[in-house]
């Protein structure tokens, strides 16, 4: 998936990917809530990083818009997959990744 996400984010389909990972990754973290069955602490620690983890996307989007990139591609990945381990919520960011690529047309891409 990582490289997938490299290719979208080196050509033309950038700015819709960004936009499809942020909305993505909001989407996704409703299942952290304690109302989708996890405990406070877990919640609070995934939804913390959750959050984190728009701020760096949208962050790189509005950079994107204005054409200076506030991290190379594959920090911005590595930052992103950082806040997903120290959350537990590696599912998030799968599911949003996921759905960027597939927004992209690129979900035939190799992983």
């Amino acid at each position: 998936m990582r490289a997938n996400a490299l290719a979208i984010l080196g050509g033309s389909e950038r700015l819709r990917f960004l936009v499809a990972l942020a909305a993505g990754i909001s989407f996704a973290a409703r299942g952290q809530y304690v109302e989708a069955g996890y405990d406070e602490a877990h919640a609070l620690r995934a939804l913390r990083h959750v959050n984190e983890m728009m701020i760096v996307a949208t962050v790189q989007l509005q950079s994107s818009m204005a054409q200076k990139p506030a991290y190379p591609d594959e920090a911005f990945l590595e930052v992103l997959a950082d806040h997903a381990s120290m959350g537990h919520c590696r599912e998030v960011l799968g599911s949003a990744l996921k759905e960027a690529i597939d927004v992209s047309g690129y979900g035939s891409l190799t992983s």
